[in-house]
């Protein structure tokens, strides 16, 4: 846990007003994220940097992640976008170079450490 946080109070509200979300480390599973997500969604300021790394993020949770950064209008002027240590599959990974493609989407950093990338997806990104 990071210091200075106010226990009752979302981790992700704390940082929100800055265009900052930082939920690295958080074990947030996909079912948890997905739940997340329209609370993040009522925010009222846009997302910038969204930190997701560290998390037990698989498909479900990712492709809800990508599928708001497309069509949500607080999500879609993400910036930065790190899922450094989760768990994409090649089907996940492709839904992501939909986001690198689409005119919605300013997402000009992007970082995904020691993650697994099968061969497959590379053509993709």
């Amino acid at each position: 846990e990071k210091s200075g946080l106010v226990p009752h109070m979302p981790k992700f509200l704390l940082h929100a007003t800055n265009g900052v979300i930082d939920l690295s480390n958080c074990a947030l599973n996909d079912e948890s994220f997905q739940a997340m997500v329209p609370a993040m969604a009522k925010l009222g300021d846009p997302i910038l940097h969204l930190d997701l790394q560290g998390n037990i993020l698989s498909d479900l949770g990712l492709r809800c992640l990508f599928a708001s950064i497309a069509t949500t209008p607080i999500f879609t002027g993400i910036l930065h976008l790190d899922l450094s240590d989760t768990r994409p599959s090649a089907d996940a990974l492709r839904s992501l170079s939909h986001l690198f493609s689409s005119s919605l989407s300013r997402l000009e950093s992007f970082v995904l450490s020691r993650v697994p990338v099968p061969d497959i997806a590379w053509g993709d990104l």
